[in-house]
Order: C-alpha cells, then structure tokens, then sequence
C-alpha cells in the first residue's frame, strides 16, 4: 500500500472506494488533527475536506496571528486527548476510542449490509469479497485501507494504551513533518499544500494508474 503523506500530523487519513464507475475509483477523505481527532466525516470532495482543515487551524491559532506554533499545538492535543480518555484515567484505550468516535458527528456511516449492498444478496454482512463486488473496486479498497490507527499508532512502549505524553511525541511528529520550512509554525499555506500532496496521494492509492 502506498503511504499517504502524513499530514500524519494535521491530517492522517483514512481513505476508501467512493467511485461508482469501478473503473475510476475516488478516494474519502477523513481529514485529522494531528493528535488524531476526528475533523470531518469521510467526504470525496477536496473542497470539504480542505475546509475542515483551515476550520482546525483557525481554532488552534488561538492567538490569532496566522500560525499555530509549538505551545498551541500542544494544547490543542492535550484537549484532544482529554476528549478521548473517556474515564479520565490518564491514558486512552482502543476501546475508549471506538466510544469515543461512534459519539462524534464526523464518524463515518455504516456499511452496507448484505441485504443493501449491491450485488451482495445473501452474503453474511454483506462482505464484498464474498459476492459481486469487481475486483478492481475490491484491489482500490484493499490499497487505501490505512494500517496504523491515527491514535494508538502514538503507543510506543506497546501497553496497548496511549499516554498524554506519546500523544504529544506523536502530535509534534507530524507537526514537524508539516512544517515546511522548518521555522516551528505552521501556517495556513503549509497547511493546504500538505493537503494538496496528501489529495493526489490518496487518489494514486486508489488507482495506481495516477502516477
């Protein structure tokens, strides 16, 4: 699978077939912060999902002067961590994520079941490798389908849990990775050309034909 780039910091995504010509699938977008929380739901247009990231950025700006530096990025991921510990234990489980997520207004909207997803009639859950899914759409979603979850990927020391403190490490990773020149503030631009490279990344993910 081809890696996306990772606005692994202001936006790692998950992407997925949204095509309905199989022939010309196209990738959603879910965009991230860079602590992982959720920013939009999964969308195929370009437009909504660069929105939701200016959307993010001016809410981290929290000082208003067109860059988010390393103190605000931090509080920005200590709010985000405070969303996701649910039980205020001080550290973030899969399963509090999956609460957390199934709560959000951005989760992303059931699959199909057998009974409604085309050409999957009887199938057990609907499982499109089971039934009528072509097998160029099923190669465009196995391609896309992200490997590292965007927030247990932070667990470092491999406890299954996630610390305040590995959130940070992984929130300035990504950051760092973000920040273009290097200067410790990210602004807007380097914010949408990051989600510019990470677009045409995730449509080559989909279609190998895009080069």
């Amino acid at each position: 699978m081809r890696q996306l780039p990772a606005f692994a910091a202001l936006t790692l995504l998950l992407a997925a077939c949204a095509g309905s010509d199989p022939d010309i699938p196209r990738p959603r977008l879910t965009a991230l912060s860079p602590a992982g929380e959720l920013l939009s739901a999964p969308t195929p247009d370009p437009e909504a999902y660069r929105a939701a990231l200016t959307d993010w950025f001016r809410r981290a700006d929290r000082n208003g002067d067109g860059a988010v530096d390393r103190i605000e990025l931090l509080a920005d991921t200590d709010r985000a961590f405070a969303a996701f510990d649910l039980n205020r234990d001080g550290r973030i489980t899969a399963a509090e994520l999956t609460e957390y997520r199934l709560r959000s207004p951005f989760r992303a909207p059931p699959e199909p079941t057998g009974r409604d997803r085309p050409g999957t009639e009887g199938t057990p859950g609907g499982d499109p490798s089971a039934a009528g899914v072509v097998p160029r759409e099923r190669a465009a979603r196995s391609r896309a389908r992200p490997r590292l979850d965007a927030v247990m990927s932070a667990d470092t020391d491999a406890d299954f849990q996630v610390t305040a403190a590995e959130l940070r490490t992984q929130a300035e990773a990504r950051f760092a990775a973000a920040d273009a020149d290097g200067d410790g503030r990210l602004t807007l631009e380097e914010v949408q050309a990051l989600a510019t490279r990470t677009l045409e990344a995730a449509a080559r993910a989909v279609d190998p034909r895009r080069r």
